[in-house]
């Protein structure tokens, strides 16, 4: 999981967390989180931009994703 600020095209301040090293049961809804500090918007138009990089290929699936500002 990945998540940053895109500002003009260039990344700002990413997080990420990686999943192939949690020990996550097969066929079976997992809750995962990733905290992130915003960092100063520098433009209006700064896009928070959240993905899933997945390394391994196989079949993944996301349900009910939830982000909270704090």
């Amino acid at each position: 999981m990945v998540i940053y600020i895109d500002s003009k095209g260039n990344t700002n301040k990413y997080s990420t967390r990686e999943l192939i090293n949690v020990n996550i049961p097969a066929r079976t809804w997992t809750r995962v989180y990733l905290d992130y500090l915003i960092p100063e918007i520098k433009h209006s138009d700064d896009k928070m931009i959240v993905h899933f990089w997945n390394m391994g290929g196989s079949e993944i699936y996301i349900d009910d994703l939830v982000i909270e500002a704090l």
